[in-house]
């Protein structure tokens, strides 16, 4: 599905936060991915312009504004050369949220994250 960029910025050092405006995105749970593939223009590389990358706004954030977003490290490869040359109003097609490694529901079992 067609989205467009609706913000970029830039919130660490070398850290690049893309919200994408969207239409009709499916709801998702926390954990969600989604694959982005961007405009080919002119800088490839051997792993293409598609990728798949953690879905960094809440499911709420999407149902209430319509925005899906990612943040990435920006390292030197076509893709994210690509995306950081993007500028709000360019276009982008993603697709649905997808993964099922996502947070349980029980609440009263206690977790380790490392």
């Amino acid at each position: 599905m067609r989205a467009t960029v609706a913000e970029k910025r830039e919130v660490a050092k070398g850290t690049l936060l893309v919200l994408f405006a969207v239409d009709g995105y499916p709801g998702y749970r926390p954990g969600a991915y989604f694959w982005v593939e961007l405009p080919d223009r002119g800088d490839n590389d051997e792993k293409g312009l598609r990728r798949h990358i953690s879905l960094v706004t809440s499911p709420t954030e999407t149902s209430e504004q319509g925005v899906v977003g990612l943040c990435t490290r920006l390292r030197d490869t076509a893709f994210k050369r690509t995306l950081a040359a993007l500028e709000v109003g360019d276009e982008v097609e993603v697709e649905e949220p997808k993964g099922n490694f996502l947070l349980p529901e029980e609440t009263d079992v206690p977790y380790v994250f490392v």
